[in-house]
């Protein structure tokens, strides 16, 4: 947790002065999207004041207390509770200006208001429809697709891009076989946050994803020593924003929201970090279950990442951007459509201060291969050895000793045999010297 107290913070947010002055602002130039943030502290007052939970207060309050961070939010709703009036309706939009623990907003309470939502997002300044039907049907030039502004993307650190597109009745077939990665690759430093002879920055990414009812959140190591000018690539195993455990998924139907979040890292606790972003996907997903309003996804992952800011600020790192990317699988396969095409997209991320441009890639992996080379992992430690038979895509069992000395005896096919995918490589494992 920061070493600063948390009052100072909190104060400094809805007071718009210090450290967190600036996140403050951004909160309320982005009110529309702040209502889940809303449900989210006064479920908080609620339990902390001992109140009967309802529905939808439950929903939030497991997510967050499963995560180890129950008794952390239940001080951000003790402050919540004590907000006046004039700031809530600053923060907050419409009805969630005025609520009060006492209010009973329930499920049926949101699922009523979610349109209206997810319309009010959608309407912000820096939000953007494109009509992708109408370029890939040639009815509009891609040149003439106007996003908004950089002083827009500046004033609301952040920018809302939808790109949906109905499925196509003939490459339906496709998406149900061919898999697909989207992954960040690299990020360009136009600008460090602050003056460049200060220091250098500490950046870090998150990034989280909601679609067919499955959140995907991770978030990346902290890279250190960026400086204007710079450019750094992500490691194999980060940056996925759709590919759960590092591994190409099959695009769900419907629509997909990704939120992709830049943090300067400062005082804030990297597995806090990594619990809130968790807890709040986890709590947009169950909230999208219950309700069925899987349609307003653009308004739900923009309300997260309100939720994320909030309490990552409050964990006194310093935000410098958002960017929202709603899109349908078949935005996908129109672009990438036969195996081992790929196609980037750059995004940029920038409050006037720090300024940074990320680029994505988006492969078709085509369909999932299905058999497998067993790997060679004699003499390998067993845990290592497990790793690599799983990262083939084969069920290890492993008999004898397991501990972390112990290295592989004998295995059951032999490395280099060609096997169904999913086939079960027998270990056995030995304690003492290698060989």
């Amino acid at each position: 947790m920061t070493g600063r107290p948390m009052n100072r913070i909190f104060e400094e947010i809805t007071e718009q002065r210090g450290k967190q002055g600036k996140l403050g602002r951004k909160l309320r130039m982005n009110r529309e999207r702040n209502w889940l943030l809303a449900l989210t502290l006064n479920s908080y007052a609620k339990a902390d004041a001992g109140l009967p939970l309802n529905d939808l207060d439950s929903i939030i309050t497991t997510a967050f207390d499963t995560s180890g961070l129950g008794d952390t939010l239940r001080e951000h709703g003790r402050f919540y509770a004590s907000m006046s009036t004039g700031t809530r309706k600053e923060l907050f939009p419409g009805t969630f200006a005025t609520m009060d623990p006492s209010a009973d907003y329930t499920l049926e309470d949101l699922r009523r208001d979610l349109p209206g939502l997810d319309d009010a997002v959608r309407a912000m300044p820096n939000a953007v429809d494109i009509d992708v039907a109408g370029v890939h049907a040639g009815l509009i030039h891609r040149g003439d697709v106007v996003r908004p502004s950089r002083e827009v993307r500046r004033q609301y650190a952040g920018e809302l891009v939808r790109a949906v597109e109905p499925d196509h009745p003939g490459m339906v077939a496709l998406a149900e076989t061919d898999r697909y990665s989207i992954k960040a690759v690299k990020f360009h430093c136009t600008d460090e946050t602050g003056a460049d002879w200060l220091g250098s920055d500490e950046p870090y990414w998150i990034f989280g994803s909601l679609g067919g009812g499955v959140a995907v959140t991770t978030r990346s190591h902290v890279f250190e020593d960026i400086d204007s000018g710079d450019d750094a690539t992500f490691g194999a195993t980060e940056g996925w924003i759709w590919g759960q455990g590092a591994r190409p998924q099959l695009l769900p139907e419907g629509e997909i929201g990704t939120l992709i979040q830049l943090w300067e890292h400062d005082a804030g606790d990297t597995d806090d970090v990594k619990k809130a972003v968790e807890a709040a996907f986890a709590t947009a997903a169950g909230v999208l279950t219950a309700t069925g309003a899987a349609a307003w996804i653009a308004g739900v992952t923009a309300a997260v990442g309100a939720v994320v800011s909030w309490i990552i600020g409050v964990l006194d790192d310093d935000h410098i951007g958002d960017q929202t990317f709603v899109f349908s699988r078949q935005t996908i396969l129109s672009q990438a459509g036969k195996v081992g095409q790929s196609f980037d997209v750059s995004f940029q991320l920038t409050d006037g201060d720090g300024d940074y441009t990320l680029t994505l890639t988006v492969t078709n992996e085509g369909p999932a291969p299905t058999t497998s080379t067993v790997p060679d992992v004699l003499e390998a430690r067993v845990g290592a050895a497990v790793s690599a038979v799983i990262g083939a895509g084969l069920t290890p069992h492993v008999t004898g000793a397991t501990g972390v000395s112990a290295w592989v005896f004998s295995q059951s096919p032999q490395g280099g045999a060609v096997v169904d995918r999913g086939s079960t490589v027998n270990l056995v494992g030995k304690a003492g010297p290698m060989p």
